[in-house]
């Protein structure tokens, strides 16, 4: 996904992360807080409620994205002429 290049009036917002990666910083800051005791499974405001993700969908999301990650990450390193980091070429 490209970012666009205009201006948006707010310096310093520019975050040149990829929507995957994003999210996977959200999960991961997820897990964190539902580990050190920081989140609430579920509540109830009147007549509203919110139920959050168990810790081992968290986990299984997780995975998800690293490998979507991964993927887009050697997508951009064959589009700028780098090849793929796993291939290993030998001449004798």
């Amino acid at each position: 996904m490209l970012a666009a290049l205009e201006y948006s009036g707010t310096p310093g917002a520019f975050d040149g992360r990829t929507q995957a990666e994003q999210d996977l910083a959200a999960v991961q800051a997820s897990i964190r807080a539902l580990i050190n005791g920081g989140a609430v499974k579920q509540y109830s405001i009147g007549n509203r409620s919110l139920t959050k993700y168990d810790l081992k969908d968290l986990i299984m999301l997780e995975s998800q994205l690293k490998a979507q990650v991964k993927r887009e990450q050697a997508a951009q390193l064959a589009a700028n002429g780098l090849g793929n980091p796993h291939n290993l070429f030998v001449r004798f």
